[in-house]
């Protein structure tokens, strides 16, 4: 009797679809895989904020005006300049006052089991004279620091050494001017992370 054995090709996401699994719970977290599983490759047509995303990280590293965000806004299509605009008010709010230099940030992957996580916050930001790491998050869904303390931790621990030591990886909650960070948390996170990968692939498993 022959026997032939599958290999089972890893499953690749963002950073983004991991923060989004876990910050939801119950149908929400299997309709997050769910979507996952069914989206066609990627398209960054369909990719809803990703023009403001390049926007703002091009902005800071191009040391350009504020009114490119403007700019844009008056582009994009119909359907999105609400939005648009209102996400550029609040992260127009977030930067008053504060003295920004752009540096680059790095990238880099996660791997458990059979879950790869690309690991890619879009900005490098010294505010004030301190170096930020950050993601943007611009869902509706409010963030929480426990909710994410996790995420934070991942990003940490994959780029650390690429950074100096001062350098503080957070989340920029765009809708709401939070930038949420781990300062404070001592504990190693990384069994609940991969507490979320394993039940990340449970679900894509069974689906």
């Amino acid at each position: 009797m022959i026997t032939t054995s599958t290999t089972v090709a890893p499953v690749q996401i963002s950073q983004s679809d991991l923060l989004n699994f876990a910050v939801s719970s119950g149908i929400a977290q299997q309709n997050t895989v769910r979507e996952v599983k069914t989206r066609p490759d990627y398209d960054p047509r369909a990719d809803y904020y990703k023009r403001l995303r390049d926007s703002i990280a091009r902005m800071h590293r191009l040391e350009q005006p504020l009114t490119v965000l403007d700019q844009l806004c008056a582009i994009v299509p119909d359907k999105k300049k609400e939005r648009y605009r209102a996400a550029v008010a609040v992260y127009k709010r977030f930067l008053k006052g504060k003295t920004i230099e752009w540096f680059a940030p790095r990238e880099g992957l996660w791997q458990y089991g059979g879950l790869i996580v690309k690991i890619n916050p879009e900005l490098g930001l010294n505010i004030n004279g301190t170096p930020y790491v950050i993601k943007l998050y611009f869902r509706d869904e409010p963030l929480t620091k426990a909710k994410i303390a996790g995420i934070i931790h991942l990003m940490e621990k994959q780029l650390h050494t690429y950074h100096s030591d001062d350098t503080v990886f957070s989340i920029l909650d765009v809708q709401n001017n939070k930038l949420l960070t781990n300062r404070g948390y001592r504990q190693d996170l990384m069994p609940l992370i991969r507490g979320y990968a394993s039940a990340f692939m449970q679900i894509y498993n069974d689906l």
